[in-house]
């Protein structure tokens, strides 16, 4: 991203894509359309607002946040909550598909709106909620109240995920207004002090309305000046003033201290202006920042430092030109400091030579590229919130390409010099530096260190830097491919006993003679690619208890040795020529495989899976190598262990685990040294066929780009010939034994303000689509009942969560999961309203229009997952579906089995499947806190 701050050349802004419509109201609103069919019947929407938390006053902060919240607690035409129930009852869910975001310049509120038979007049209503967002918010003092409580249990969980955060705000004025605002603001927040806020800056000519999907973009055009031409600008509303983002001078550190380190972490950030990015001429001179870069990362590695050299926008009008390297000590750190920083004077000083700025320019010509034009509506809509709020286009015809390869080809040496000279000025005022280290004396960093080290290399004699010339890539001849791969197989249609296409989810299911299945989703990607995902029942669970540790790791000791019958050289050739990826693991009740590759290369892919399956290779030089380094690391923790360990978040995942049915018993018996010695490689390569030989049960999923019918008989004829092994591997197919009891765990907690619980109910189920469908119907219900007592009502928790998770073969387990952060004082609380929920919806019935409400979302969100550009997505889909017992016939009838369940279902559901007097609580919270 760049800022609005810096000045641009007079040149022509580049052009927007092809078929954008762009325009502005004569009460100043912007607004952007472009028709797009990817996803189809799906239309984003977003009020942009550049306004943010740097617009408040010192006594409103945290304003521009709170009234985010506000916006949907009321407005002219959607009183109340009305404008999220109005829309849910589209088949949006609130949250995913009707959200908002404050950050510091901009506030975003969006909507993804279904478009189809049921919605026709859904963009209509979207610009409605809109214009009141602009216009007519009902910011209610009862309401606020009520909302100030659930912001700050947002405030109490919040995390800015950069441990160096703090020292890339600094002292400036955008440090002063962190969107959330602190606690003593967000109490202080009234009606007055939105009024305010709202009444200033909330007005038409500080908004851009942007939709992209599959609507037409003139009759969309129409509907916005229609209906927003008449919402005026107030009085009291001005056009948003430029606020740059100052640090204080000097080198700021900030040092992070982890004794499992072992190493020393150093991160040193320029700020500088950033470019605007509008034109060509604005690309071709951030290109240069680009360009030196390049260079310095090239600099770096000729003197043996492994470091990396970044430049990237922060925020506000401000880049950070960065220089990150791990080291092994303190001095390894400030030589490389020492170093880089010579390196800049140089090239400030003496400039590339021709030939480095040759090199770098032609990378920079072949980094840029036409965005392309096949894009999801998401992505559309990212790139266009950058242009109304910054200002910063890109490069989406040849054309303008063309105009910018041009002016990168006319870069000189001055203009590198002068760009360099300028970070090394940049560098003399403000540097950020951000050390991770073990906590030592040894591996303390000073701005004095670190200022002595820069000056060094700065002082040091500026040489010209000599490019090494690479050497020339000799083009070999393409690797001969063994006839075994190259082999096609015949083909005859007794080889099917069943084969049935299901128009609905365009799937093909065939069903071999010899039991394995073959389903086949086509997608029309842009990417022409296939994969074949094969996923077979069988895994290390169904060994007995006492080999688990045998053959817990066999496959992946056995893949180690490629494939017996093609020299593993060339096959690796073969493959990374054809651009055919192939992987091969294990889980308790499960094997896989999977592989990629274009199209026409499918049967060798396929060949390679067949070979893979029958004839894998044994390496026992690495399997012994390996073997031996385990014994050699047996009982020394690695610091990745340490770290496990004490992370409480990963301790808790893995006792629900064992506790429902994600793990077995087997997994915790000790791994000892007598096990390792017991490995044996042909016992695990005898366990490996016998899962992978076996065609019964075994399913191949092939997702992509690819021609059905050919690809079809292909997979048909050399899938055919795999034939069931002598002694195939007996399967455990018990259901998984759950706790009878409830029961609450405790972990520690470094926060003594909260606890982060976890809410387990659990039972065993009949794995089908109809009751998978209803544990989701479940568990919205409960969402939505946890949200309405607990956030809405009581407002003492902020973003509870329900979750449901279900594993269908074997373990037959269901598990409502919720995920529940509350003040420990209201733990107790919390405790009590949801025994009351779950009485509740044990007892009564939900009403038939908010379960409709919810099939309606199911509905929408399966159309905007599943589409025909998702191939991923197919294939996580059928994947689910093979391991949780559910079949493609009752999938591709989706619509009317989730219709067909009825309120009185969902309560024998809860009846059954949600008893509090199972309930498994797993709390993490300071143990000194009662």
């Amino acid at each position: 991203m760049a800022s609005v701050i810096a000045g641009a050349k007079n040149s022509v802004p580049l052009s927007l894509p092809s078929g954008t419509i762009e325009g502005f109201l004569p009460n100043g609103l912007h607004y952007i359309i472009k028709q797009n069919d990817l996803p189809r019947h799906n239309v984003e929407c977003r009020l942009v607002m550049n306004v943010g938390s740097i617009n408040e006053t010192i006594q409103q902060r945290g304003v521009a946040h709170f009234l985010e919240h506000m916006a949907f607690k009321g407005s002219e035409h959607f009183p109340n909550r009305s404008v999220i129930d109005y829309f849910e009852r589209q088949g949006m869910k609130y949250g995913r598909d009707i959200n908002a975001f404050t950050g510091f310049d901009r506030t975003i509120y969006w909507f993804t709106l279904p478009i189809d038979k049921y919605s026709t007049d859904i963009i209509d209503s979207a610009l409605l909620a809109v214009g009141d967002v602009l216009s007519s918010l009902h910011l209610e003092e009862s309401r606020a109240k009520r909302e100030r409580g659930i912001i700050l249990e947002e405030l109490r969980d919040y995390d800015a995920g950069d441990p160096f955060y703090s020292l890339k705000m600094g002292n400036s004025l955008y440090s002063l207004h962190m969107p959330l605002g602190r606690k003593e603001d967000i109490e202080a927040i009234n009606r007055s002090t939105l009024c305010d806020f709202y009444n200033k800056w909330y007005s038409p000519m500080n908004a851009t309305v942007i939709i992209v999907g599959d609507v037409d973009a003139v009759s969309v055009e129409k509907k916005i000046k229609a209906m927003l031409s008449p919402v005026g600008n107030r009085e009291t509303t001005i056009k948003l003033p430029v606020i740059p983002m100052d640090y204080e001078n000097g080198i700021h550190v900030m040092q992070l201290c982890d004794s499992l380190r072992h190493d020393i972490k150093l991160d040193l950030m320029i700020p500088h202006v950033t470019d605007k990015m509008e034109s060509a001429d604005d690309m071709s001179q951030k290109a240069i920042i680009d360009m030196i870069v390049d260079m310095m990362n090239n600099r770096m590695t000729a003197h043996g430092v492994k470091a990396m050299v970044a430049d990237h926008w922060y925020l506000g009008d401000k880049n950070h030109f960065s220089f990150t390297i791990d080291g092994a000590s303190k001095g390894n750190i400030l030589a490389a400091v020492e170093a880089f920083s010579s390196e800049l004077k140089a090239l400030a000083k003496k400039g590339p030579s021709a030939e480095e700025l040759q090199w770098a320019v032609n990378i920079r010509k072949s980094k840029t590229k036409v965005v392309p034009s096949k894009m999801l509506s998401t992505e559309w809509i990212d790139n266009f919130i950058d242009y109304a709020i910054l200002g910063d286009r890109k490069i989406y015809t040849d054309a303008d390409l063309q105009q910018v390869k041009n002016l990168l080809d006319g870069t000189t040496v001055a203009q590198v010099k002068a760009k360099a000279k300028e970070l090394l000025g940049c560098a003399e005022k403000v540097m950020l530096a951000g050390i991770d280290n073990d906590g030592s004396d040894g591996g303390k960093i000073t701005s004095s260190d670190i200022k002595k080290a820069w000056n060094s290399g700065k002082s040091s004699q500026a040489k010209l830097f000599i490019l090494q010339k690479e050497e020339p890539v000799v083009n070999e001849s393409s690797v001969e491919i063994p006839q075994l791969l190259l082999a096609t197989h015949p083909y005859n249609d007794n080889m099917i006993i069943k084969e049935t296409h299901y128009k609905e989810v365009g799937i093909d299911e065939i069903v071999l003679a010899n039991g394995l299945r073959l389903l086949l989703k086509p997608t029309v990607d842009d990417d022409e690619s296939m994969s074949i995902m094969a996923v077979g029942r069988g895994g290390i669970a169904d060994v007995p208890d006492s080999l688990y540790n045998h053959f817990k790791d066999a496959v992946a000791y056995v893949d180690m040795g490629g494939i017996a019958t093609i020299d593993h050289d060339t096959l690796s050739s073969v493959m990374v020529e054809r651009g055919i990826m192939m992987n091969v693991g294990i889980e308790n009740y499960w094997h896989q495989a999977m592989a990629t590759s274009a199209p026409k290369d499918a049967q060798v892919m396929m060949n390679i899976l067949y070979e893979k399956f029958h004839h894998p290779d044994k390496d026992k030089e690495s399997f012994d190598i390996s073997v031996q380094d385990e014994l050699d690391s047996y009982g020394k923790e690695t610091t990745l262990g340490q770290m496990m360990k004490r992370d409480q978040a990963r301790v808790i995942n893995n006792t629900v685990d064992s506790l429902f049915g994600n793990a077995v018993k087997a997994q915790f018996i000790p791994y000892t040294k007598d096990d390792i010695r017991r490995l044996n490689l042909d016992d695990m390569t005898v366990f490996y066929k016998r899962l992978f030989t076996n065609p019964s049960g075994l399913t191949l999923i092939v997702t992509g780009n690819y021609p059905v019918d050919s690809i079809r008989r292909m997979a048909v004829a050399t899938f055919s010939r795999m034939k069931a092994p002598e002694k195939p591997l007996p399967l455990c197919n018990e259901e998984f034994s759950l706790p009878k009891k409830g029961a609450t765990l405790t972990f520690p907690s470094d926060d003594s303000t909260k606890a982060a619980c976890n809410l387990v109910f659990a039972n065993n189920y009949e794995p089908s689509l109809k009751n998978t469908l209803m544990f989701k119907l479940m568990r919205d219900i409960m969402q939505k009942r946890v949200l309405a007592v607990l956030r809405e009502h009581l407002n003492i928790v902020y973003s509870p969560f329900v979750d449901a998770q279900y594993h269908g073969t074997p373990q037959d387990v269901c598990m409502f999961r919720l995920f529940i952060d509350v003040a420990n004082s209201n733990y107790p609380v919390m405790l009590n309203e949801m025994k009351k929920i779950v009485e509740e919806l044990r007892t009564q019935p939900v009403d038939n229009s908010e379960l409709e409400k919810i099939k309606r979302s199911f509905i929408v969100t399966k159309r905007q997952a599943l589409t025909d550009v998702a191939p991923a997505e197919w294939k996580r889909c059928l994947t689910e579906l093979i391991k949780n017992g559910e079949t493609v016939a009752d999938y591709n009838n989706y619509d009317d089995i989730l219709h067909g369940i009825t309120p009185q279902d969902v309560l024998e559901g809860f009846k059954k499947y949600v008893d509090f007097n199972k309930l498994v609580v797993l709390v993490q919270k300071d143990e000194k806190v009662n």
